[in-house]
């Protein structure tokens, strides 16, 4: 269940799970997002995974945040928890 915001491209093999996606995102190929806020103006490069499980995640409630216009490079590997900031 997730809420995807009018403007946001997800591309091909691309999976947005339990996520709020807001305004203009360019989610590219083979992307993986779980329990994630991703702002406006986002891109998210190819084979990157965001909101992985661990053991003991960054914030209690494990949901990962990225905030608006922030460029995730291609094939990174994000925390469940974590706060994105530029």
């Amino acid at each position: 269940n997730s809420l995807i915001s009018p403007g946001v491209t997800i591309e091909e093999g691309a999976v947005v799970k339990d996520s709020i996606v807001f305004t203009d995102v360019k989610i590219l190929k083979k992307v993986k997002v779980n329990k994630t806020i991703v702002g406006e103006n986002v891109i998210i490069g190819e084979g990157a995974v965001i909101g992985t499980a661990t053991k003991k995640p960054v914030q209690p409630n494990g949901i990962t945040i990225i905030e608006n216009n922030v460029a995730i490079s291609p094939k990174s590997r994000i925390v469940a928890g974590s706060e994105i900031t530029i």
